[in-house]
């Protein structure tokens, strides 16, 4: 039989880019940081499997552009930080944008920023947004922008390639320095909370476990009951008493199981 193949451990932190720019982007960034993170690059649809992938060899926290962030959350349930869009990752786009007459389509998983309307407003840009979800809806959103008449797409690499399909020009807008810098730097806080609450988890679990052990070795008989006098905990020395098994006695009232103890009524 093979071998079964060993995963390598990854970061603790992991960022996954939609394109070969911004992985190299972000991995020059990280790298000036100084920071312990590793960047894949993967497309919205095989982003999942990715992340499980990287999971499960040690992964806590993602970094990605919004649509893999609410794929792996909505999938995986894992932590991710979205690269927020800023005002000035559409600057350049949008000065190429006002010398081009007509219908600007703007692709996006989610709505404008406000910020972003505004300043197509003050440029006299004429614009509309269009919202996919995935590789099929990005397609689908750019046949109806050029249905609509569009004359050019800003947007990311997912609806880049549907509008080189289709002929529609484009302008990819890539994630600027400062968002990538500030989800690196949630991404570290996420980080460290996470480890106070394993460590706060750790610690709790060795009291259970030396309180389980005290229990469990006592030569005295133990029951515990819940606030509604159930029974949750019965030692060795008890169910030896009682002559009865656990299942005979957890989930049961005390009543039941000793019925002139007036122990609920203590209670």
């Amino acid at each position: 039989m093979p071998e079964k193949e060993i995963q390598m451990p990854c970061s603790e932190i992991c960022l996954i880019a939609p394109s070969d720019v911004l992985g190299r982007k972000a991995r020059e960034i990280i790298c000036e940081m100084g920071e312990e993170i590793e960047v894949y690059v993967s497309m919205l649809d095989d982003a999942e499997a990715m992340a499980a992938s990287l999971i499960d060899r040690g992964a806590k926290v993602f970094i990605s552009r919004k649509g893999t962030k609410i794929l792996i959350e909505e999938k995986l349930n894992a932590a991710v930080v979205g690269i927020p869009s800023m005002l000035s990752d559409y600057m350049d786009a949008m000065k190429k944008a006002r010398q081009i007459p007509g219908l600007i389509a703007f692709f996006s998983y989610d709505d404008l920023s406000e910020d972003v309307k505004t300043m197509c407003g003050m440029l006299d840009i004429t614009f509309r947004c269009y919202r996919f979800t995935g590789s099929q809806s990005a397609h689908e959103s750019v046949k109806q922008a050029i249905k609509d008449g569009a004359v050019l797409g800003i947007g990311g690499v997912v609806t880049e390639i549907p509008a080189g399909k289709l002929g529609l020009p484009y302008i990819s807008m890539e994630s600027s320095r400062e968002s990538i810098i500030s989800a690196v730097e949630t991404a570290k806080q996420i980080r460290s909370i996470q480890r106070q609450d394993e460590v706060k988890r750790e610690h709790l679990k060795i009291r259970l476990e030396r309180h389980q052990a005290v229990i469990n070795f006592s030569r005295d008989g133990i029951l515990a009951v819940d606030g509604e006098g159930c029974v949750n905990v019965a030692n060795p020395a008890a169910r030896k008493l009682l002559g009865l098994n656990a299942s005979q006695i957890i989930g049961r009232h005390i009543a039941e199981i000793v019925p002139d103890s007036h122990l609920f009524s203590a209670l």
